[in-house]
């Protein structure tokens, strides 16, 4: 199937939405990417969310990134989705203005398979989630038994040790989950720690992003991991020095990170 994508470059907002509307899935280039940067905010959300409702196209990636979009016109948007569930791999909703009012509506729609069927790639980074807004996406995943998300993106959001406490919850009993982020928060070493002992009972995910959170001093993350990780034979690695919880010692230039012998990495600061 050909790609045909909606960008900026190529159409304004009304003839992106018109596309949309008039698109059919036989179409010779039929709608795949739909790429909005245009700065729609709710009012444009509301417009982009009836046409989500009627085309036929199968829309592929939603990307609205840095759109002002808030609670209201993300509610749009997740009452759409049902008519794209089948197709729908990819949301990207960073940097908009998405409160917990909003993260509540988009939890409905992820604990509903009938929204989300085909899901794997969630990017909520930039936004106002909070930790009553995480708790509820968390809990969204965890009662969806048949959610097929793995990489789900949640930095920049103020999450704290409760946000951080219902996505260890989650990540304890999910399978799907292979690329996380949390990094630039506010989690604390109480939370820090929970994540950690989740990450154990996990084994699906490959990478957790955990850097400019509260930092755990090198003896303590040591002591931390030792408890919790066992014999995941992890290391810890900073661009200055060394130190090594695993049988062999990595340098790594940019940031400090984990990994251990299954290709596992968590990256700290």
């Amino acid at each position: 199937m050909s790609l045909r994508w909606l960008c900026k470059d190529s159409l304004d907002f009304n003839e992106k939405i018109d596309s949309l509307h008039h698109c059919k899935e036989d179409d010779d280039y039929p709608l795949s990417h739909v790429y909005f940067i245009d700065s729609i905010g709710d009012k444009g959300a509301l417009r982009l969310a009836g046409a989500l409702h009627t085309t036929e196209c199968p829309v592929v990636i939603l990307n609205l990134y840095d759109n002002r979009i808030g609670n209201v016109g993300v509610s749009s948007i997740c009452k759409s989705l049902r008519n794209i569930s089948y197709t729908l791999e990819g949301i990207d909703l960073r940097w908009n203005k998405i409160g917990d009012k909003g993260a509540a509506r988009l939890s409905d729609a992820l604990a509903d398979k009938s929204y989300t069927r085909s899901l794997e790639k969630l990017y909520l980074d930039g936004n106002k989630l909070g930790n009553d807004g995480v708790q509820r996406l968390a809990e969204a995943i965890e009662i969806n038994k048949e959610s097929k998300i793995k990489v789900l993106h949640l930095s920049h959001n103020k999450i704290g040790d409760k946000g951080a406490i219902s996505l260890a919850k989650m990540i304890e009993k999910n399978t799907t989950i292979k690329e996380m982020s949390l990094n630039s928060n506010r989690i604390s070493d109480k939370g820090l720690r929970r994540l950690l002992e989740a990450v154990k009972k996990n084994t699906s995910i490959e990478k957790l992003d955990l850097r400019s959170n509260a930092a755990l001093g090198k003896r303590e993350v040591k002591s931390s991991m030792d408890r919790n990780v066992q014999t995941e034979q992890l290391k810890f690695s900073t661009n200055q020095n060394t130190t090594a919880v695993g049988e062999n010692t990595h340098e790594n230039n940019s940031f400090s990170s984990f990994e251990s012998n299954n290709s596992r990495t968590i990256f700290l600061r």
